[in-house]
This record gives structure tokens, sequence and C-alpha cells, in this order.
């Protein structure tokens, strides 16, 4: 579930959005034998503001801080619950009137409910290419990080690259 509230046009372009995402794994079998598979079962809150001045008539700067917590189902022996937050400052650039570039870089941190488990931070970035090459169809393509769940017992969360390429088609026309 999710809510992104923007206000564009202007001078001050102003983003905010808040995210809850529940991840719940299906037991299975191996073998015959069933698998438990609920301490894997996560939920991941996210809420991020943005705000965005042009610099010139072509581009836009923008700042960008989000946080997130990462909370799992079943509790463990070593608890792997987290918060964190990232950071992000860039450009926005129209190239064209066909395609925009929007670049990012900033910091992504993470820090562990137990103790005995370092922090984690690392280089954030955000890259995307959109095209539009007709009136009906987009192609976005992008790169992003963020912190998600593990899978595995051993590691509490993982910062996670995403490379996504995805077209979109109208299928009307609403003159």
């Amino acid at each position: 579930a999710g809510l992104l509230v923007r206000r564009q046009g202007g001078f001050l372009e102003l983003l905010a959005e808040g995210r809850i995402a529940a991840t719940d794994y299906r037991d299975t079998e191996v073998g015959g034998l069933p698998v438990d598979l609920s301490s894997r079962n996560a939920t991941v809150k996210r809420a991020r503001v943005r705000g965005s001045a042009p610099s010139s008539h072509y581009s836009r700067v923008f700042l960008e801080a989000s946080i997130n917590s990462v909370g799992y189902d079943m509790a463990t022996p070593v608890s792997r619950n987290s918060e964190g937050y990232a950071v992000l400052a860039g450009m926005l650039l129209r190239l064209t009137d066909l395609v925009k570039l929007e670049v990012g870089a900033g910091y992504i941190h993470q820090t562990f409910d137990n103790p005995a488990i370092d922090s984690v931070g690392a280089v954030n970035f955000h890259l995307q290419v959109d095209w539009s090459p007709r009136p009906d169809w987009q192609i976005i393509a992008s790169a992003n990080r963020a912190v998600e769940p593990s899978p595995r017992l051993d590691v509490p969360a993982i910062i996670r690259s995403e490379f996504s390429l995805e077209a979109k088609k109208a299928l009307g026309d609403r003159a």
C-alpha cells in the first residue's frame, strides 16, 4: 500500500510518499518434508520527501531524503530488524522535447537493532532516462538503490541495486 502526493509546476516542485510492503512466504516441501519459511516474512515501511527547483530553462536540481524500517514478523534469537535513511542530490535535464535524464548520487545507511551487527553504509544512486518516441509511447530505463529484507537467516538486510526497463503505451486518447 502506498500514498504519493505531488505538487508540480511553478518554481518549487514537491513530492511526499509513504509505502508499506509486506512479504509473506508460503511454506514448501523438499523431498516430501515440509519446510517452514515464515522466518522470511517481513514488513518494510518507507517514507520519502523530495523538492526540486529550476536551475535553467532545461534543468532542475533536486534533493531527496527517505527513511525506512525493516521488521521481520517472526522473532528469532538474534533480532534482524533495522532502520535506515538515504539522501540523494541530483539534476533533471530535459535533453530534447522527447528525452529527459535524471541523475542523482548520495548516501544510504542502515542500522540494526542487534548491536552485534555493524551498521551498513554505501553510495546511493539514482538514474532514469525517460524517452517518448511518440505521443502514445513512453520508454523508461532506471537504476536505483534500496534496502530490502533478506531471505536468509544469517543476513539481516540487503542493499539492493535495481535496474529496470519498462515501456508504456496509451490505449486511448483523452482529448
